[in-house]
């Protein structure tokens, strides 16, 4: 069962908007029909929200609210790794941090 409480965590987004510079909600990986099948349905299947900060203690202290708060995630992942970033990010010298939010 999926507990995002859509509006609560956009509230904490906003309070805390010092601490990112973009978010938005998406699927890991390669499941762009899943979001195109339900279009029609006007439902946007996502289950991550991934969140671009400047630096590490921020996306840290996102994670930090986030169970303070009782976002109720399923999975926290902060990425720390330089190397991975770039891959993720298509650059070569990321000068920023992600942190991602699951719900199954």
């Amino acid at each position: 069962m999926n507990f995002l409480d859509g509006s609560k965590v956009a509230a904490s987004l906003l309070t805390h908007h010092d601490l990112w510079l973009a978010a938005y909600l998406d699927r890991f990986g390669h499941d762009a029909m899943i979001k195109l099948r339900d279009l029609p349905g006007g439902e946007w299947n996502v289950d991550t929200l991934f969140v671009l900060t400047r630096t590490l203690h921020q996306a840290k202290q996102l994670a930090e609210i986030a169970e303070e708060e009782e976002w109720q995630a399923d999975d926290v992942v902060v990425y720390e790794n330089q190397r991975e970033l770039a891959e993720m990010l298509g650059s070569s010298r990321p000068d920023c941090y992600v942190v991602t939010f699951w719900w199954d």
